[in-house]
């Protein structure tokens, strides 16, 4: 069998490629074709049918959607008009509880774990448990040793943004009294 000998019996009439299976031959000849493929959102343009297709979605993964009020950008048309609520005063989504509104559901949801005293988050290190993702992520820092937040001026680094700004606090207050 072809296969396992690693023989390539049909050659390129346009160059040096081999192939050992027909189809595979076939596949390379395309890359001799006049066809041209062109994009129609830029002047990109080639003969292989394949880089054009991954050029191709290089365009469908751009953020072709964008707010008109601010610099949101996003992929899907769903997710912008979503965010558009926020530039209303429209926030479909109450409280059963309470007065809360929002204009999205996942904060109202967030939301309700106040009154019902859900904490689905839990520290992979301690027994810390909240009802806030964002809150979970911020905590773990303190067992990591992560220290995202950066001082522009020096090599300080804190684990919470608060930690920075009160440390860049006293960067200014240096400043002010020379």
């Amino acid at each position: 069998m072809l296969k396992h000998t690693g023989e390539k019996r049909y050659p390129c009439s346009k160059c040096s490629y081999k192939a050992a299976h027909t189809q595979h031959l076939l596949r390379h000849m395309q890359r001799h074709a006049e066809r041209l493929y062109s994009c129609v959102k830029c002047d990109y343009q080639t003969m292989v049918k394949k880089d054009f297709k991954a050029h191709k979605l290089a365009h469908a993964m751009e953020k072709a959607h964008s707010c008109t009020k601010c610099d949101f950008k996003t992929r899907y048309p769903s997710a912008l008009n979503r965010h558009q609520l926020i530039h209303t005063d429209e926030k479909p989504f109450c409280c059963p509880y309470c007065d809360y509104k929002s204009s999205r559901w996942s904060n109202l949801a967030t939301h309700k774990r106040i009154h019902t005293g859900e904490k689905p988050f839990k520290c992979p290190f301690c027994c810390y448990r909240t009802a806030d993702v964002s809150t979970i992520s911020k905590h773990k820092r303190i067992h990591t040793g992560e220290k995202p937040y950066k001082c522009s001026l020096c090599n300080f680094a804190a684990t919470f943004s608060s930690t920075l700004a009160k440390h860049k606090a006293k960067h200014l207050a240096a400043m002010n009294s020379k």
